[in-house]
């Protein structure tokens, strides 16, 4: 299939809970009882192997919002990891948002900032590109992607990015609209990125492309 590691939004499945699927495949998701949010992962059998062997850990959130693994590929000194989002929407309460990020910074902050981290999700945050003026955020966003006003959740988003050193490669790489964005407004009739994947700078290298499906 080409697919190493999917990451999967708004599971709505309850619990925590592994999924053996077809041809050696895993789905790993996270929920809290009756939400309509959860996160998860779809392994394929290489990547399965890879996070057995790094112990088959999962860590998460009290919300149900942010899932994390780890995998342990044969021939690295290092485990790397996969941290899946699924963020709260525009329409959230400030208290709802805070409380989002307070418990993806505590996800992460168990995990080394040497180790190579691949966070995706929807995380409902329109960020825009990077203009001329913008030169403190040359390392977090791009010049390319989906135009269009940045709104409260993607400055919040920025802000993170910031204070983590994460960089979001969508705007790293020159594609179409129709391979940039991940969203459309039915009302309003236009196209966004609320769908997102983000490395710490240092690991950019890491990251070849970025395209929306």
């Amino acid at each position: 299939s080409g697919f190493y590691a999917i990451s999967v939004c708004e599971t709505r499945l309850p619990g925590r809970g592994i999924m053996d699927l077809e041809d050696g495949w895993m789905f790993v998701h996270h929920n809290t009882d009756g939400d309509l949010q959860g996160a998860g992962v779809v392994l394929s059998p290489a990547a399965a192997e890879a996070w057995r062997a790094a112990g088959s850990r999962l860590d998460h959130d009290c919300d149900g919002r942010v899932l994390s693994i780890s995998l342990q590929a044969a021939g690295r000194e290092c485990p790397w990891h996969i941290v899946v989002c699924y963020a709260p929407t525009a329409k959230a309460t400030e208290a709802v948002v805070d409380k989002f990020f307070e418990g993806l910074s505590g996800v992460l902050s168990k995990i080394s900032r040497r180790s190579f981290v691949w966070l995706s999700g929807d995380l409902n945050s329109r960020v825009g590109r990077r203009e001329t003026h913008e030169d403190h955020l040359e390392e977090v966003i791009g010049p390319f992607g989906v135009s269009g006003s940045r709104n409260h959740s993607g400055d919040r988003l920025l802000l993170f990015c910031l204070a983590e050193g994460f960089r979001i490669t969508n705007g790293f790489f020159d594609h179409s609209a129709s391979k940039s964005a991940t969203w459309y407004h039915p009302r309003f009739r236009y196209h966004a990125t609320l769908d997102l994947s983000l490395v710490r700078a240092e690991f950019c290298s890491n990251a070849l492309d970025t395209v929306a499906m």
